[in-house]
Protein backbone atom coordinates (compact mmCIF):
# COMPACT_ATOMS: atom_id res chain seq x y z
CA UNK A 1 0.00 0.00 0.00
CA UNK A 2 0.89 3.81 -0.95
CA UNK A 3 2.04 5.62 2.26
CA UNK A 4 -0.33 9.01 2.31
CA UNK A 5 2.35 11.29 2.82
CA UNK A 6 6.08 11.64 1.96
CA UNK A 7 8.55 13.85 3.62
CA UNK A 8 10.65 16.15 1.12
CA UNK A 9 14.07 17.39 2.48
CA UNK A 10 15.98 20.62 1.49
CA UNK A 11 19.84 20.44 3.04
CA UNK A 12 22.14 22.64 3.17
CA UNK A 13 24.83 21.94 1.18
CA UNK A 14 25.15 20.21 -2.42
CA UNK A 15 23.62 16.51 -1.07
CA UNK A 16 20.54 14.94 -2.89
CA UNK A 17 18.72 13.42 -0.45
CA UNK A 18 15.55 11.28 -1.05
CA UNK A 19 12.10 11.52 -0.09
CA UNK A 20 10.74 9.33 2.98
CA UNK A 21 7.42 7.94 3.39
CA UNK A 22 5.64 9.26 6.60
CA UNK A 23 5.40 5.79 8.39
CA UNK A 24 2.46 6.77 11.07
CA UNK A 25 3.21 3.89 12.99
CA UNK A 26 6.81 5.27 13.93
CA UNK A 27 6.34 8.96 13.43
CA UNK A 28 3.27 9.47 14.47
CA UNK A 29 0.23 11.72 13.19
CA UNK A 30 1.45 13.66 10.26
CA UNK A 31 1.51 16.99 12.26
CA UNK A 32 4.58 19.88 12.05
CA UNK A 33 5.32 19.21 15.39
CA UNK A 34 6.25 15.10 14.42
CA UNK A 35 7.48 16.29 11.65
CA UNK A 36 10.31 19.05 13.61
CA UNK A 37 10.84 15.51 15.95
CA UNK A 38 11.72 13.69 12.65
CA UNK A 39 13.43 16.46 11.40
CA UNK A 40 15.62 16.56 14.18
CA UNK A 41 16.12 13.23 14.63
CA UNK A 42 17.69 13.07 11.18
CA UNK A 43 20.04 15.73 11.90
CA UNK A 44 21.13 13.86 14.70
CA UNK A 45 22.43 10.84 12.65
CA UNK A 46 24.91 12.86 10.30
CA UNK A 47 27.11 13.69 13.78
CA UNK A 48 30.19 11.40 14.67
CA UNK A 49 28.29 7.62 15.84
CA UNK A 50 25.49 8.13 14.10
CA UNK A 51 24.28 5.31 11.21
CA UNK A 52 24.33 8.30 8.16
CA UNK A 53 27.87 9.83 9.60
CA UNK A 54 29.83 8.31 6.73
CA UNK A 55 27.18 10.78 4.32
CA UNK A 56 28.93 14.12 5.95
CA UNK A 57 28.92 15.36 9.53
CA UNK A 58 28.37 18.61 8.72
CA UNK A 59 25.37 17.92 6.62
CA UNK A 60 22.60 19.56 7.58
CA UNK A 61 18.42 19.38 6.84
CA UNK A 62 17.64 22.96 6.95
CA UNK A 63 13.76 22.41 5.85
CA UNK A 64 11.17 19.36 5.33
CA UNK A 65 7.83 19.28 3.64
CA UNK A 66 5.17 16.96 4.88
CA UNK A 67 3.55 16.61 1.32
CA UNK A 68 0.28 14.44 0.58
CA UNK A 69 1.15 11.81 -1.66
CA UNK A 70 -1.96 11.98 -4.18
CA UNK A 71 -2.78 15.22 -4.12
CA UNK A 72 0.99 16.72 -4.05
CA UNK A 73 -0.42 19.54 -1.01
CA UNK A 74 1.74 20.24 1.81
CA UNK A 75 0.36 19.61 4.89
CA UNK A 76 3.36 20.68 7.31
CA UNK A 77 6.37 22.07 6.56
CA UNK A 78 9.22 22.90 9.16
CA UNK A 79 13.08 25.14 9.07
CA UNK A 80 15.48 23.34 10.88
Amino acid sequence: MKPAYRIEYVSDGNARLTDMAWKSETYGRPTAENLAKVVAKYNESFGPGGVNEVVGSDLRIVRAALVHQSSGIVKAEVTA
